[in-house]
């Protein structure tokens, strides 16, 4: 039954990609122009400057960039989203190696936008971690920026037992 099943799935999606495509190139006739264009990534885990962690971040905006810009209508990368996690254990050495890395391959007006975890962004330096992180990255731990019209919300893991405080809580509300 589950052979059947999978090959039932399998003959749809091969049906399914066959009648999506007219055999002209996609590019073609893509008419769609972006008014935004962000990236967003989690649990980059890094653990020391210029580790794998942070070639990857490079990596990353590196292709993200090389994408915009062969986009003939919308050639900006707006922002770049990070969404906790963003260290290992949360120590100072491993935030400034973050900063550090996101900086370094950030190009023109595009937004660096981050919030911080709770679990491995705050287990080293407790109380102080998000107070750090804020100033070292020179935006609130928890932000409203709008870009081209759209909303970015953030908010990071408090350090209470809570995930979040009262306060945070009404500031989102």
């Amino acid at each position: 039954m589950k052979r059947f099943a999978m090959f039932l799935l399998t003959a749809f999606l091969m049906i399914s990609l066959v009648a999506c495509s007219n055999g002209a190139d996609v590019a073609q006739t893509h008419t769609f122009v972006p008014v935004t264009r962000f990236i967003v990534a989690s649990d980059t885990h890094i653990t020391s400057s210029g580790d794998a962690q942070c070639q990857r971040i490079a990596k990353m905006f590196n292709e993200v960039y090389a994408l915009s810009e062969a986009d003939k209508n919308y050639k900006n990368l707006d922002a770049a989203v990070f969404c906790g996690d963003l260290t290992n254990t949360g120590t100072k050495a491993e935030f400034d190696a973050f900063a550090a890395a996101t900086k370094n391959a950030l190009r023109g007006d595009t937004k660096r936008l981050a919030v911080a975890a709770k679990g491995h962004d705050c287990s080293s330096m407790g109380a102080s971690a998000i107070a750090y992180f804020s100033n070292l990255l020179g935006q609130p731990s928890d932000f409203h920026v709008v870009i081209n019209g759209f909303h970015f919300i953030g908010i990071s893991a408090s350090n209470t037992g809570a995930h979040y405080t009262s306060a945070q809580v009404a500031w989102l509300d």
